[in-house]
């Protein structure tokens, strides 16, 4: 039985392959196994990933004749992984040498590890580096509020799991946004003990066009509304969870008032979505666009939408 199982959903991903299962072979660490789920590509990605399943015992595919998904094919991972811990790692990202190793001295008497990463464009450049921080004295909320704060929540391949915790739970095939953040609510309801890296170990590489996120997504509302569900079910014992519930619905508004204004997509059928979400009915802003959404006021939203864009060009055009 392995230390480590790595899942690495794999779709049309040719041109990043090499670099990511490189980085995975090239660890100081030896005692892990690979988990490669190859999601129907249609390009050469299939073929890489049988090289390295024939070179390397501790590569192991798994062909997915379909399309199930990012979250489908970690699905399929969970159900065959034998390590003791578990991390994800997406195709077009890769990791440093001593990633396991750091892991590895990180994890031991922890359930669950949060672990810096350097942000990278395409060729390499580093963009930046995503440092977890805790603050000790915190309780088990606290620390996991701090977490989501600093951007650790919205991620799987940002952290590694004791297989026990994750059990029976699976990632929401419903969901191709947010699903990461509801698979880590419903994994930490139950308290667990957390740990961070706090050094960068894996790479996570932006500027993908074929990303989901960069996607325009019509249900975006409705997605959002599952993370917030999922944070209410996790901080269900939380002394504070009214006030701190409060603020994520709030927050929420705005998010989505910004994703509305700033994508091209239906006003009427976005903040229509929107009205009916479970964090909208329980936010406490009283502000022009909340009032607007309210009263299904979709002409007067559509001027602020445009209003919104004039004023965004314009200070584009000042900074030239």
């Amino acid at each position: 039985m392995p230390t480590f199982s790595i899942i690495v959903p794999v779709y049309n991903s040719e041109k990043t392959l090499h670099r990511c299962l490189d980085s995975l072979k090239a660890q100081t660490y030896s005692d892990f196994e690979v988990r490669i789920v190859e999601n129907g590509s249609v390009d050469s990605s299939c073929t890489i990933c049988r090289e390295y399943a024939e070179k390397d015992p501790r590569f192991l595919l798994h062909v997915n004749e379909g399309n199930c998904g990012p979250s489908g094919a970690r699905n399929i991972g969970l159900d065959y992984v034998r390590g003791n811990y578990i991390a994800f790692l997406d195709s077009d990202d890769y990791v440093e040498p001593d990633y396991l190793d750091v892991l590895l001295r990180t994890i031991e008497n922890t359930d669950v590890v949060f672990l810096g990463y350097h942000q990278v464009e395409t060729d390499g450049r580093l963009l930046g580096d995503h440092i977890p921080v805790v603050k000790d004295g915190g309780c088990y909320y606290e620390t996991l509020l701090q977490l989501s704060n600093q951007d650790m929540f919205g991620y799987t391949w940002v952290k590694v799991f004791r297989r026990e915790i994750i059990g029976e739970h699976r990632f929401s095939c419903e969901l191709n946004l947010q699903e990461d953040e509801v698979f880590t609510c419903e994994v930490m309801t139950q308290p667990c003990r957390v740990a961070v890296v706090p050094k960068a170990i894996l790479n996570y590489v932006t500027g993908n066009s074929d990303s989901l996120i960069g996607r325009t997504h019509l249900d975006y509302c409705r997605k959002v509304d599952a993370a917030y569900e999922a944070w209410k079910k996790l901080l269900e014992h939380y002394e504070k969870k009214i006030e701190v519930l409060k603020q994520m619905a709030n927050a929420h508004v705005k998010r989505c008032m910004f994703y509305g204004f700033e994508r091209d997509l239906s006003t009427k059928a976005f903040f229509e979505d929107l009205a009916e979400t479970t964090f909208f009915s329980e936010a406490t802003l009283e502000d022009d666009f909340a009032a607007c959404v309210k009263n299904h006021d979709y002409k007067k939203l559509a001027r602020m939408r445009t209003a919104y864009r004039l004023k965004n060009k314009i200070a584009k055009l000042l900074k030239r």
